[in-house]
This record gives structure tokens, sequence and C-alpha cells, in this order.
């Protein structure tokens, strides 16, 4: 979902016109329209809202959807299917190596 898609969602779902977000902001309803329409984000809006809406979530709004798929990690997806007693089991095993390991160090001495 695009960045002014997004703000416009916060918008609504808090419930306010563009009027009432232009009151808050100190802009104008155009201005304000202007911005909830455009995909390039005005610096100055993104403070005011900001300072008025200090809980907006703004890794959200310019999180690029599609960027998980472009940094994915290609592992075989049978490393993620093992069930919790396999993973208990493989730490087990790995377990009684490092006690061998520090058994046979702990000889030497």
């Amino acid at each position: 979902m695009d960045y002014y898609k997004k703000i416009s969602n916060f918008f609504d779902r808090k419930g306010l016109t563009q009027i009432e977000i232009g009151e808050k902001l100190g802009y104008s309803q155009v201005m304000v329209g202007r911005y909830l329409k455009s995909n390039a984000p005005n610096f100055q809006f993104i403070k005011a809202v900001s300072k008025a809406f200090p809980e907006i979530d703004w890794n959200y709004m310019f999180k690029d959807e599609n960027s998980f798929a472009k940094t994915k990690i290609n592992e075989p997806a049978e490393n993620h299917k093992k069930t919790p007693s396999i993973l208990l089991e493989e730490i087990d095993v790995r377990l009684q190596v490092l006690k061998d390991w520090h058994e046979s160090d702990t000889n030497k001495n």
C-alpha cells in the first residue's frame, strides 16, 4: 500500500475529516487533501502530523511492502519445519559435544 493510502487510512480510523485534520495541523482543507492524495510527502506536513499525532508509526507509513520479498534469505524450507522435539534433540546432541570437549580439555591439565 502506498504512503498516501496509509496516512489517509490513519486519519479515517480516527474518524477525522480533512477540515478537522487541517484545523489540528494548521493547514487548509485543500492542502490536507493534496497531501493525503500524493505519494510525495511534504516534510513540513510530516512534522506537523508528528507533533499533533505522536502515536503515528512512520516506519509503517514509509515501509516498502515488497522489501521482504527483495531481501528474502534463500534457505531450504525444511530448516523452518523442525518440530520442537527435533530441535530439543539437536540441542541435546550439541550440549553433549560441548560437555565432552570440556571434559577432555579439563583432563589435559
